[in-house]
C-alpha cells in the first residue's frame, strides 16, 4: 500500500519537502507554499551569497532558500492565472481537468538574476493551459514574470513567442535589461534528426503584459512588430560522433530585451 508521502516528522514547525506528486493539499490551488510536492528546475544564488532562488514546476513557485541551513525562507506569491485548482497526482488528469494555469511538468523552467542582485526573471517551459487554447501562434507563447527581491512582488509579465523550439529549458540575464532564452526542440540525433540549426532572436523592446485580464491574442501583433536580426547559425559537431552522444533535447538561443 502505498503512503501519503508525508512524512511523519512534519509538524506545525517543520514541513519537509517529500517530492511525491500526491503531497498537496487538495482545498487550495497549486500555489499553495504548504504543498510539499517538489521538482525544481532553474537555481541562482544572491549577489551576497548567502541565499538561493529555485524555481519549481509543481505550482509554479519560486522558493527563496538559506544557503547555510536549506531552509526555506519565503515563497514568492505569483499570478493566480499561473495556478491550476483541481491538482491530482496523475499529470494527465490534472491537465484535463483544469482550463487555465501551467501545464503539469511544462511550469517554471527556467530562472534568472539580474547582474544587480535585485530581480527574478522566471519563464515557463510552455504556453498555460489558458494561452494554448486560443490557438495559433498563442499556443506558442511562454510568459514571463519579474520579481522584485526585496519586497517579493512581481513587477511585470512579458511574453516570449518561440522561435523553432517546443519549449525553453533556461533564462540567463546578460544585464539588468536582456536576457538569453534557452530553447528545446525534443529532438537530437538520437532520433535520426541532425538538429544542426539553432536560432536567436533580439527583441528590442518590452512585450509587457499590461493587465491581469491578458490573453495571448493581445500581444502577438505586438511581438510580431518587435522582432530584428533574426540570426541562424550552424551548430558544430564532431565528424565521429554517434547519435547515443546527442541524445533528445537539443537547444536554441535567443535574447530578450526587457
Amino acid at each position: 500500500m502505498v503512503g501519503s508521502g508525508v512524512p511523519p516528522i512534519n509538524g506545525l514547525f517543520f514541513n519537509f519537502f517529500t517530492g511525491r506528486s500526491d503531497n498537496f493539499d487538495p482545498n487550495h490551488n497549486s500555489g499553495n507554499p504548504n504543498n510539499a510536492r517538489f521538482d525544481t528546475e532553474g537555481i541562482r544564488v544572491s549577489n551576497d551569497g548567502f541565499s538561493v532562488f529555485m524555481s519549481d514546476e509543481y505550482g509554479p513557485f519560486v522558493y527563496q532558500f538559506d544557503r547555510l541551513t536549506g531552509l526555506r525562507t519565503r515563497s514568492f506569491q505569483l499570478p493566480s492565472s499561473f495556478y491550476v485548482t483541481t491538482l491530482s497526482s496523475m499529470g494527465a488528469v490534472e491537465i484535463s481537468s483544469n482550463a487555465s494555469g501551467r501545464v503539469a511538468n511544462k511550469g517554471m523552467e527556467g530562472l534568472a538574476i539580474t547582474p544587480d542582485g535585485k530581480t527574478l526573471a522566471g519563464i515557463m517551459q510552455n504556453a498555460l493551459i489558458q494561452d494554448a487554447a486560443e490557438g495559433g501562434n498563442a499556443k506558442n507563447l511562454l510568459r514571463i514574470v519579474t520579481i522584485d527581491i526585496a519586497s517579493g512582488t512581481v513587477t511585470h509579465q512579458y511574453g516570449y513567442l518561440l522561435t523553432t523550439g517546443t519549449g525553453v529549458s533556461e533564462i540567463l540575464a546578460l544585464n539588468n535589461n536582456e536576457f538569453l532564452v534557452d530553447e528545446r526542440d525534443g529532438k537530437g540525433r538520437g532520433d535520426g534528426s541532425s538538429a544542426v540549426v539553432n536560432s536567436s532572436l533580439r527583441l528590442t523592446s518590452p512585450l509587457r503584459l499590461t493587465s491581469a485580464t491578458w490573453t495571448a491574442s493581445r500581444l502577438l501583433p505586438m511581438q510580431q512588430a518587435k522582432r530584428c536580426s533574426l540570426i541562424w547559425f550552424r551548430s558544430s559537431r564532431p565528424m565521429a560522433s554517434t547519435p547515443a552522444m546527442f541524445p533528445p533535447r537539443s537547444k536554441g538561443s535567443a535574447s530578450v530585451q526587457m
